[in-house]
């Protein structure tokens, strides 16, 4: 039982702010985790549980609001005790905090870097979901190697809390007999958690809108949502009809004329205003249901630098209420950058680091190497006595699992923005060094050839940018005009395409 003590004077008066009720509650009820006078008049004379809360407030027959914050909290609380049985320890402050986000039912993005624990956490949530609650999760990864990784980690955590989802991996490694089953059991709906690239979700999407899916989890959005096609399907898949993208489009559409209008001083941005407004309110009913606790999709995106492609990424601020991009979650990273002038070539110079550094290492080539880059370059290190190997997106699975067994020591790709040794592994524990044998670059010609717009528009950019000031300044002026223009087209064509002509 707990003790009654004095009410506590507070110093200040919050109004509409009493957790239960609504209305006003003193500064001293607020740090101790009270409600107001009114819903509990005796007072705490230090803090206590939301249970202790709870029952006092069924005694005095004035629960209200507070119901809804206990049932989350102790929804939480259950989520971070699976995900500590699952892992052994338990989450850590991010996690605990997209704990809380996921049980209030919130679509959201996690913006922190590689190694913090967002697949963990995307594929625990899949797990609890699955064994607690008996609910369908799907989680989408960039690559074929993650599909892979994804899978091993969600069948290895389920035995740690004694639990045996049906979990389906389908991938590009998969044999044709293995592939059609898998197919089967997703349309069947014989399944618990998904695990697949974007490439299946596109290709299979009338199958996946079917589903009742609880969580969807896309986990790296920066390289799986780097396409318009991409971002439809998942919204799909989440629960929007084509009509509602297509809302969304307007409304994207309608947002980029106010902003023009605002630029030029031309006036009109009130009546278009009104049409947005008109449009949210038919979003409203979707927003509403998808965001609920009722056993609909919530969308969890996940990324390392906060900067998805695409214009239509925009779409889930529209839909869903929340950037895909912005600022991150952690600001700091035990990480060091350095870079060494080569006094020989560059391929010796990343052996005699690599030396060095030794297991545990990734070593990329500049993208116009290629992969023949690569595959010269792991010969030379095993030349020297370094067991390395080359790894692409056409080197065997086995690869990549003798180097998290140990095996093998390095692994040298391509500096690709979306290469399989770029967004292709999970192993922050096996990881140590990345060793870049070159700076990363593109490499295109400067011929301009046949006057294609973005060639022409990716070169004065360039330009745009030369420690030449005429040069410079033609160029942007130009590129201005050319993206001026640019829009005019796009726009021609989008509402030629609103209009079925």
């Amino acid at each position: 039982m707990v003790r009654v003590a004095t009410p506590p004077i507070g110093r200040s008066v919050y109004r509409r702010s009493c957790p239960n009720c609504g209305r006003s509650v003193s500064e001293a009820r607020l740090n101790l985790g009270l409600p107001c006078e009114r819903c509990i008049p005796r007072a705490f004379e230090s803090s206590v549980s939301l249970e202790d809360i709870y029952k006092a407030l069924l005694e005095n027959g004035t629960l209200n609001m507070f119901k809804e914050v206990y049932v989350l909290e102790e929804e939480a609380r259950n989520l971070a005790q699976f995900f500590e049985k699952t892992l052994g320890y338990p989450p850590w402050g991010a996690q605990r905090t997209w704990i809380k986000r996921f049980v209030r039912g919130d679509s959201f993005t996690i913006i922190a870097p590689t190694g913090v624990g967002k697949t963990t956490f995307g594929i625990i949530v899949a797990l609890y979901l699955a064994c607690v609650r008996g609910e369908k999760s799907y989680v989408v990864v960039p690559t074929t190697t993650l599909v892979i990784q994804a899978e091993e980690k969600a069948k290895s955590l389920s035995l740690n809390v004694g639990c045996t989802p049906r979990i389906i991996a389908v991938h590009g490694k998969m044999k044709k007999a293995e592939k059609e089953r898998a197919l089967e059991l997703v349309k069947s709906g014989d399944f618990d958690v998904l695990i697949s690239t974007i490439a299946f979700a596109r290709k299979n999407l009338e199958t996946l809108e079917g589903q009742r899916f609880r969580f969807v989890f896309v986990d790296d959005v920066d390289a799986v949502l780097k396409s318009g096609r991409s971002v439809d399907a998942i919204l799909r898949i989440v629960g929007f009809s084509r009509e509602d993208v297509d809302t969304g489009l307007k409304i994207l559409n309608l947002q980029r004329e106010i902003a023009k209008l605002h630029r030029e001083g031309e006036g009109g941005e009130e009546e278009r205003s009104k049409r947005i407004e008109e449009l949210r309110v038919e979003l409203d009913r979707y927003r509403g249901t998808l965001k609920g606790r009722d056993g609909v999709s919530r969308l969890i995106v996940s990324s390392a630098t906060g900067r998805p492609r695409g214009s239509k990424v925009r779409l889930f601020r529209v839909l869903l209420g929340f950037e895909a991009g912005g600022r991150g979650d952690i600001g700091l990273r035990n990480v060091v950058d350095a870079y060494i002038v080569p006094g020989d070539s560059v391929d010796k110079e990343v052996v005699r680091i690599i030396k060095r550094l030794g297991s545990g290492t990734l070593v990329y080539v500049p993208l116009d190497s290629g992969i023949e880059g690569a595959e010269r370059l792991a010969e030379m290190l095993r030349g020297a006595g370094v067991n390395a190997k080359a790894y692409h997106a056409k080197t065997p699975f086995k690869v990549l699992r003798e180097f998290i067994n140990g095996e093998v020591d390095v692994l040298v790709g391509v500096a690709n923005y979306y290469g399989a040794l770029v967004r292709g592994i999970d192993l922050p524990r096996r990881v140590k060094y990345a060793v870049f044998a070159g700076v990363p670059r593109h490499r295109f010609s400067a011929e301009i050839g046949e006057p294609h717009p973005a060639r022409l528009a990716r070169i004065l950019s360039l330009l745009s940018e030369v420690n030449i000031v005429d040069v410079a300044e033609s160029s942007r002026r130009y590129l201005a005009e050319m993206r001026r223009m640019l829009r005019g087209i796009a726009q021609h064509i989008y509402s030629s395409y609103l209009k079925g002509s």
